[in-house]
């Protein structure tokens, strides 16, 4: 959960920042606009609603200075305006100073006593009369009015809204943007055949883009009425430009299930349908060349527009779906995160003991000594003579006999000391109990270090499993995502060829498709509803698709899962042969999840049932572990050490891995103990060896590890070491076994492997020592 937190925060620290640039460019626009060029009454008003925030305070007020100053050489009333914003700055600093806290009733109060302070004294100085006094009076009513009305949007920024707007917020934003409109100094720039493309232009067709596309067509007619209607009424463009505007935007609403770009385009065609009602047939170049600039900035803008898509039902409904799943994906993370810490550390607590030596210590040897002596020398009425007149020499020759114990494996008479027999009448008895006694400690050792054995096998379990569940936490994390317009296209394309759509999830990782699972009615069985399903996918999604999964007929109807079309394909066979009635070879291929196919085979210790028993449990651990998404490294870590903990009957396997990824052609070779695995590329056979030991005899099983890129029409070989191991290996089995490949005509791989055990069993003439099996897979491109 903490890093969706984390994500959420960043995402709106961003925001912050954008809507602090964008409050300080409205204060320096908001100046520069004037009512019949001598009320200049909405700066200030607008800098009495930016109050909130001290930072954003003072940058706005920067800017709404820089605004009056912009336009004060032309105008002279606008020097009144910069006297009553300086007596708004001065009364905030004394607030400032006197903790007075900042509300809008104290601003409002501000803003209407400076402005009648300030234009009331210069009405006496200059030529006091009632019109022009009431007009002052009027003013501050109409102050109060605009600030009233500009907070709604201006609290709105402030507060980084990530909600609908209210209808209040809405009007107050659409007033903030035609202010701007107005207020913004217009440049142009000249460019062949659009003559000359003026900045407000390409301002109002991006504005009207994003209102249409985020709030829908009925807003997005109303918002191009009001700002046509106002460039109207300031003479920036004729009515019938206004008409334009309109058509415009009912015709891009039209296209607004289609995505952003395809509003954009419908603003561009409805442009041209406006110009040939209401305008003659003439296009208006410097408007189309602002239109297609907008269009093009537009494209670069993301879809969510910084997150204030939010601020529209339509989007905002969208944005909780997707707010939703994140916070689902974070505690999903959040609870596999836990639970990976907790395997660790069990693991750790299982990892901190040491491994005793075999060799005992003094402590041990002493006990040893002691209770021998406990044993044969406490009613023995001798001992006086001996442990207790000469108990340092009887006590060095004792040392002396575990110690030779421990050497030779046992004590023998020999090995008493001639002082130590002279002493001791029962020295032979003495030597027996003392060789019992040692022989106990040194099995105590072996059984504590077998049970510490056992305790760090389990903790190498337990990372592996930490290891998994992190990677699976990370995968949900930063790999998965939902793609919801991908998700409406699919849909729309699977029911427009009669396929009735009750779900779909479409999963992207790393930004390509992954998966799409698809729930629909029951489909009856009908014979070309898989092909009309893949058909359509393909043709919305654009890419090329194979069905993984029908499972028909359950209670809540169909289910499909659809991945990307795999570019190579595997097909394998096998050939095996038994020494005696049953072989101890087992082999396995199949297909795994991500697009990967697996090809494995084990060879037990030994032959027959037995061997067989041995590699059957690690081809079917192995089965179990790649089906369920485990990685192969960690696979066969759980193998070893599984095999490892049932020692007592010896379970010891080679195993030979080929994990082919279909989607790149790479095969990841993995070895433990197991024979030469061959590569047949055109006319050349590539070996590859392995010199690791087989799973199931060490703690820490090394597994040997080959990656090769291959082609299509290579074949993988391959086999166990019956085929190829010999004491001597005189007859150059591994060299004819090479020569025996690239004799061999057929590609069918099952074919191809009974082609290769053949031709070994005729080089041996029967007489094979172990078990035989050759596993053949086929390369092929698919598209």
């Amino acid at each position: 959960m903490e890093r969706v937190l984390i994500k959420d925060t960043n995402r709106i620290n961003k925001r912050i920042i954008l809507t602090q640039v964008f409050l300080c460019i409205c204060g320096f626009m908001f100046a520069r606009v004037g009512i019949v060029n001598e009320f200049f009454t909405l700066g200030i008003a607008y800098l009495t609603c930016v109050y909130k925030d001290k930072r954003t305070r003072n940058w706005t007020t920067l800017f709404l200075v820089l605004g009056y100053i912009s336009i004060s050489i032309s105008n002279f009333y606008v020097t009144n305006y910069l006297v009553i914003t300086a007596c708004i700055i001065i009364f905030r600093r004394f607030m400032d100073k006197t903790r007075i806290k900042f509300n809008i009733a104290n601003q409002i109060v501000t803003l209407v006593g400076s402005i009648f302070v300030v234009k009331t004294f210069i009405l006496i100085v200059t030529n006091f009369n009632i019109t022009s006094f009431i007009t002052i009076i009027v003013e501050c009513f109409v102050a109060a009015l605009l600030v009233l009305i500009l907070t709604y949007g201006i609290d709105a920024l402030l507060e980084n809204k990530i909600y609908e707007l209210t209808q209040k917020e809405t009007v107050s934003m659409l007033f903030m943007f035609i202010v701007i409109l107005c207020g913004m100094i217009d440049f142009y720039i000249s460019v062949p055949i659009f003559i000359e493309i003026y900045f407000k232009d390409i301002l109002v067709f991006m504005f009207l883009i994003a209102i249409t596309y985020l709030g829908g067509i009925n807003l997005g007619v109303t918002v191009s009425v009001v700002i046509g209607s106002m460039l109207t009424i300031i003479g920036y463009i004729p009515i019938n430009l206004c008409l334009v505007y309109c058509v415009s935007v009912l015709f891009s609403g039209l296209f607004i299930p289609l995505g952003k770009i395809a509003v954009t385009l419908g603003i561009g065609l409805g442009q041209i349908v406006g110009y040939i009602i209401f305008n003659e047939n003439i296009i208006d170049m410097p408007i189309m060349g602002a239109y297609f600039v907008a269009a093009i900035i537009t494209m670069f803008i993301p879809p969510d527009y910084f997150g204030f898509a939010s601020w529209f039902s339509t989007k905002r409904e969208e944005q909780n779906e997707k707010e939703h799943l994140a916070h689902v994906q974070g505690i999903a993370v959040d609870r596999l995160v836990h639970f990976k810490e907790a395997f660790e550390k069990l693991g750790v607590s299982f990892n901190k003991e040491h491994f005793n030596t075999s060799t005992l210590n003094k402590a041990q040897v002493d006990t040893v000594i002691e209770e021998t002596l406990n044993k044969m020398c406490d009613t023995c009425h001798l001992r006086s003579f001996c442990w207790e007149d000469d108990v340092v020499m009887m006590y060095n020759c004792s040392r002396e006999m575990v110690y030779k114990g421990e050497r030779n494996g046992k004590i023998v008479i020999s090995d008493i000391p001639e002082s130590f027999s002279n002493k001791c009448p029962s020295a032979e008895s003495f030597a027996s109990v003392l060789n019992y006694r040692l022989d106990i400690t040194r099995q105590k050792i072996i059984s504590k270090n077998k049970t510490i054995e056992t305790k760090m096998l389990m903790s190498q379990q337990m990372e592996v499993v930490a290891n998994s569940i992190d990677g699976i936490a990370n995968e949900i994390e930063n790999e998965i995502v939902f793609n919801k317009e991908l998700e409406r296209q699919a849909r729309e394309a699977l029911i427009s060829v009669g396929i009735k759509v009750k779900d779909i999830i479409l999963l992207e990782a790393d930004g390509e498709f992954k998966a799409l699972e698809l729930y629909t009615k029951y489909c009856n069985k009908s014979d070309d509803i898989e092909f009309r399903i893949i058909t359509s996918l393909e043709n919305a999604i654009k890419l090329k698709l194979e069905l993984k999964t029908h499972i028909c007929g359950s209670p809540s109807g169909c289910y499909f899962k659809i991945t990307k079309k795999r570019k190579f394909g595997v097909t394998a066979g096998a050939a095996l042969c038994a020494k005696g009635k049953i072989s101890g070879d087992v082999y396995s291929f199949m297909e795994i999840p991500n697009g990967k196919y697996l090809m494995a085979l084990s060879d037990g210790m030994g032959s027959g049932e037995l061997a067989r028993t041995q590699s059957k449990i690690t081809i079917e651990m192995l089965e179990e572990f790649m089906e369920a998404g485990l990685g192969a490294e960690s696979s066969l870590k759980l193998i070893n050490s599984t095999l490892v903990l049932r020692q007592e009957n010896e379970v010891f396997s080679t195993i030979d891995v080929a994990i082919i990824d279909t989607t790149t052609g790479v095969v990841k070779i993995l070895k433990a103990g197991a024979a030469t695995t061959f590569v047949l590329r055109d006319h050349e056979v590539i070996a590859i060896e392995s010199e690791s030991l087989p799973v199931g005899i060490i703690k820490d099983a090394y597994i040997e590890t080959h990656n090769v890129a291959l082609e299509s029409g290579d074949i993988l070989i391959m086999v166990t070491d019956g085929l190829l191991s010999t004491t001597e290996d005189a007859l150059g089995r591994q060299e004819a076994f090479k020569q025996f490949i690239l004799d061999c005509q057929t590609k069918d791989p099952e074919q191809m492997a009974n082609f290769l055990l053949n031709k070994s069993r005729s080089l041996l003439a029967g007489d094979y020592s172990d078990d035989m099996t050759v596993v053949v897979g086929c390369i092929y491109k698919k598209i």
